[in-house]
């Protein structure tokens, strides 16, 4: 199933075959998923609605007004991060709100990336995104991940339609990733029956190309824009990098990396701390 499927909601179905990168040639293998966290929420846990406030946004294409739901400072933290810089938040999933969509015209994007587009860009999204958009006319009072879903998914698709930067695409395609990650680990969405065994293993296979097309974003942006990169410096990059790496099962990189992190001078503790463990997973799975 493509990345893309779902946009027929939006009147965009013929950007369903559309890729993100072009370049890409390089076959990546699946690697064997790690047994999912299970994540439990107390009955005394504040409702997530609360949680959450309507900002005002001017829309930079169509110049329509609007709110877009965010989460309020201070009241979701991070309680642990994975080993590829995935957040657990504690009370909701923060990564739910990352999006910001035009109700009107359709541009959507990560809300540090929405008001960065250019005239060329501007033009792009009217005429291959706009022009056949079905305006959003429902009242959201929090985004469940349906509708977190769909939102990702109207950004990708503008993303690909403006042409955005790599380190646009690959910061999204990675958030993107770990949405889908934790929406498979929260028992209320999946309990849903159109969420079966069928589309459950959907999922999880846009997760692995969404963490493929992540690591050849970064890999270019590296190549080919200057730091910060999506607002990470050199060392978090390159750790991010070999962390993607064993993701997709390519462990000479990721090594290489990670002994380059070992040895840097500007490398913090904590980080050389996180790339020994990296290396000590890459050699368990080389060992098995």
């Amino acid at each position: 199933m493509s990345l893309f499927s779902g946009l027929e909601k939006f009147g965009l179905g013929s950007l369903k075959n559309e890729k993100i990168f072009d370049n890409s040639e390089k076959k990546v293998e699946e690697k064997p998923k790690e047994e999912p966290k299970t994540v439990s929420v107390a009955d005394e846990l504040p409702e997530e609605k609360t949680l959450v406030f309507e900002k005002k946004y001017v829309c930079p294409v169509c110049e329509t007004s609007f709110t877009s739901l965010t989460v309020r400072t201070g009241k979701v933290h991070v309680k642990e991060q994975e080993i590829d810089l995935h957040p657990i938040f504690d009370i909701m999933d923060e990564i739910k709100y990352d999006i910001v969509a035009c109700p009107a015209c359709g541009y959507a994007a990560l809300a540090r990336y929405f008001d960065m587009i250019t005239k060329r860009q501007k033009d792009a999204v009217r005429e291959k995104i706009s022009l056949n958009f079905r305006p959003i006319k429902h009242k959201y009072e929090i985004y469940t991940y349906d509708d977190a879903l769909e939102r990702y998914q109207l950004a990708l698709a503008n993303a690909v339609v403006k042409d955005a930067k790599a380190s646009e695409k690959a910061y999204l395609c990675l958030r993107y990733a770990w949405l889908i990650r934790q929406m498979l680990r929260d028992p209320v969405t999946m309990s849903l029956p159109h969420y079966d065994e069928q589309r459950q293993k959907e999922l999880k296979d846009e997760e692995k190309e969404l963490l493929k097309n992540a690591l050849e974003g970064f890999v270019t942006a590296k190549q080919s824009e200057s730091f910060p990169i999506a607002g990470m410096n050199t060392i978090t990059l390159d750790y991010l990098l070999a962390a993607l790496y064993m993701e997709n099962e390519d462990y000479t990189p990721s090594l290489k990396l990670i002994g380059e992190i070992l040895v840097s001078r500007s490398a913090s503790n904590h980080t050389k701390e996180k790339a020994r463990d990296l290396k000590d997973m890459i050699e368990d799975k080389m060992r098995a």
